[in-house]
């Protein structure tokens, strides 16, 4: 049997312990309003790509955030950017780090520190570990334990998320009330890692469903992370470090209009010179103007959940223009956009009537497959499908996976548009592939057209219209259109139908 008989926390100075913030700011923050984010799958490449559907970005710096146990000058700014998509949830950071050099602590006078560089890690948190000791009650001896509440020892971006309060509202409302806390940190070899702190504490990774990248400045001024987390993940991880009390859905929290209380918090490393060894110069937090119960976040504990500063709210669920509610591939369309699959061809374009080429066909079943195409080696397969082009990976999946041969003569035709029968045959090789059941065929010799139907596509066209993939392009008459062109809203249609019908219940 064991005992608690002694909880130290040891931080960075002892007078950090203190609940109120040691405050260098300016004693006092503008909270950023509400922020719209909208629905997008960027990649997470270390690498802030306005094209990706990111939001705008919103400032980090000494006014949208507050210091805590920040005993100098705010020397780093950034900017923050947000996404959503059914999946989960992407945030990014650029931050860039200032000079520390003479930079004033906060009594006004000039620090002997050097070199505010951006700071690697080599491993979880040495700097500011919480230490927990508990004695023996058997033996007496005193049994350390280390809780790396920061996740790593050098620069690390924090995300914090309280999903529409939830939390807040169950009564977590103390000082020492916290949400799940997603600690990134990146280390000398380019490795980003992602260690969860607060609750089921631990690494998170790509098993879990996580994605982080982050690339740092050749010059060290500064560095760049993008995540991605499930909604599953943060709503285990709610329900969990509220004991139960609090069980939210992953459709509720990633339904339109759906709100979020966050935070980021940054905490600031750099090579103390002197000492010789990695310290802390701040750790800064986007903090509320004034939390429930009208206490001002800039002194507050800062880091506890009732202060959370961000309000993410998920937009609008349909970006797009000219995909009207009520037509066919209306829904199938925004599913597949924040599935990822098939993306607009601009922010608010999808281009339902715009006809598909092969080349991007096969670009979008391997998505759906979720196939590594990172891994793909060139190979001359085609003499139309040169190494380097933005579907060669693609097309040599599709190839190494037996879903096509090309159209002969050495080709793959990776700009013709894809016929209705090619497409149908795309998804029946790749279904057969992955090892689901393809028997069901359906009579089509009936439909009008069947004479124009190849001979190497009856099967797969039959298996299609029985797995209810493809139907009659008419509604006075059974046609099949074979050799009809297949468009970006016929395509969402039918891989919407293909994952939820067969490849989600295989």
């Amino acid at each position: 049997m064991k005992k608690i008989s002694l909880f130290l926390t040891l931080v960075m100075l002892l007078t950090a312990f203190t609940a109120v913030s040691v405050n260098a700011g300016i004693g006092y923050v503008v909270e950023l309003g509400d922020i719209n984010m909208p629905i997008a799958t960027p990649t997470v490449d270390g690498v802030v790509n306005s094209d990706e559907g990111w939001s705008s970005n919103y400032l980090f710096d000494q006014y949208s955030t507050c210091p805590f146990w920040a005993h100098n000058a705010m020397t780093s700014t950034g900017d923050m950017y947000f996404a959503y998509s059914a999946e989960g949830i992407y945030y990014a950071t650029v931050i860039t780090e200032l000079n520390h050099l003479n930079a004033p602590n906060q009594n006004g006078d000039p620090t002997d520190y050097d070199g505010n560089s951006f700071v690697y890690s080599t491993g979880l948190d040495d700097v500011n570990p919480k230490i927990i000791e508990t004695e023996n009650t058997e033996t007496g001896d005193i049994e350390t334990e280390y809780k790396y509440v920061y996740g790593f020892n050098g620069d690390v971006v924090t995300f914090m998320i309280d999903p529409n309060t939830a939390l807040l509202n169950a009564g977590y409302t103390g000082n020492n009330d916290y949400t799940p806390w997603y600690n990134v940190g990146l280390f000398k070899d380019g490795t980003a890692k992602m260690y969860r702190s607060q609750v089921n504490e631990g690494y998170l990774t790509e098993e879990d469903g996580v994605k982080v990248a982050a690339t740092a400045k050749e010059d060290l001024s500064g560095w760049t992370m993008e995540a991605f987390i499930p909604w599953s993940v943060i709503v285990e991880d709610i329900y969990a470090l509220s004991f139960g009390d609090v069980d939210i859905s992953v459709d509720e929290i990633s339904a339109q209009g759906y709100m979020c209380k966050a935070a980021i918090m940054y905490m600031d490393r750099f090579n103390d010179v002197e000492a010789g060894a990695v310290d802390t110069w701040g750790r800064w937090i986007t903090v509320c103007e004034r939390s429930f119960d009208g206490t001002p976040g800039f002194i507050s504990s800062g880091d506890c959940l009732k202060t959370l500063g961000l309000t993410l709210i998920n937009a609008s669920n349909n970006p797009f223009e000219d995909v009207e509610e009520g037509k066919w591939y209306y829904d199938a369309a925004i599913w597949c956009n924040n599935k990822g699959f098939i993306t607009g061809t601009s922010k608010t374009t999808f281009a339902p009537n715009n006809k598909l080429t092969r080349a991007q066909f096969v670009q979008i079943l391997a998505k759906v497959a979720g196939a590594d195409l990172n891994s793909i080696v060139y190979t001359d397969k085609f003499t139309d499908v040169p190494d380097g082009k933005w579907f060669t990976k693609a097309v040599l999946w599709a190839v190494d996976n037996q879903i096509t041969s090309g159209i002969g003569g050495g080709k793959f035709g990776p700009n013709n548009y894809v016929s209705r029968q090619q497409l149908a045959t795309f998804i029946y090789t790749y279904v057969k592939s992955i090892g689901a059941n393809v028997s069901k065929l359906a009579d089509i010799t009936g439909y009008t057209d069947y004479s124009s139907v190849a001979t190497w596509a009856r099967t797969p066209l039959a298996w299609a219209v029985g797995a209810g993939l493809i139907n009659s392009t008419s509604t006075t008459a059974k046609t099949l259109s074979p050799n009809g062109i297949a468009t970006r809203g016929q395509a969402a249609l039918i891989i919407k139908n293909l994952y939820e019908n067969i490849i989600d219940k295989k």
